[in-house]
C-alpha cells in the first residue's frame, strides 16, 4: 500500500481518481501526494495521532512520535514536514500491525 493511500485509510477517507486543481478538504486522490505536500493535510493526522493519546514533537528536520504501549519512533530528514510525514507513516505501519494482531 502506498504511503499516502496508507494515512488516507487512517484517516477514514476516499479515494478518487480525478484530479482538481485545487482539492476539497479530506479527498484524497491516487494520483498525488497530498500528505506530503500538504501541510495542513499532514497536520491533521498529526492532531488524530495526538488525540490518540500520543505526544509529537517536531523540530527543525526531526520529528518524535511516543505514546502508550512504549512507542516511539523518531525520524530525521531534509524539513520538518518530511520528517513528520516519515514518522506518521511510520505510527500507522506499527498501529495497524499492533491491531491486526489483536
Amino acid at each position: 500500500m502506498k504511503d499516502n493511500e496508507l494515512i488516507a485509510e487512517f484517516m477514514g477517507k476516499y479515494c478518487s481518481k480525478s484530479i482538481r486543481p485545487q482539492p476539497k478538504p479530506y479527498e484524497y486522490h491516487e494520483e498525488t501526494n497530498l500528505y506530503k505536500i500538504y501541510w495542513n493535510w499532514l497536520m491533521d493526522v498529526v492532531d488524530k495521532i495526538e488525540d490518540m493519546g500520543c505526544e509529537i514533537v517536531i523540530t527543525n528536520g526531526e520529528c518524535t512520535i511516543s505514546g502508550s504501549n512504549d512507542y516511539y519512533e523518531e525520524t530525521i530528514s531534509k524539513s520538518r514536514r518530511d520528517a513528520t510525514y516519515k514518522a506518521v507513516v511510520e505510527f500507522i505501519n506499527e498501529y495497524n500491525r499492533t491491531n491486526d494482531e489483536r
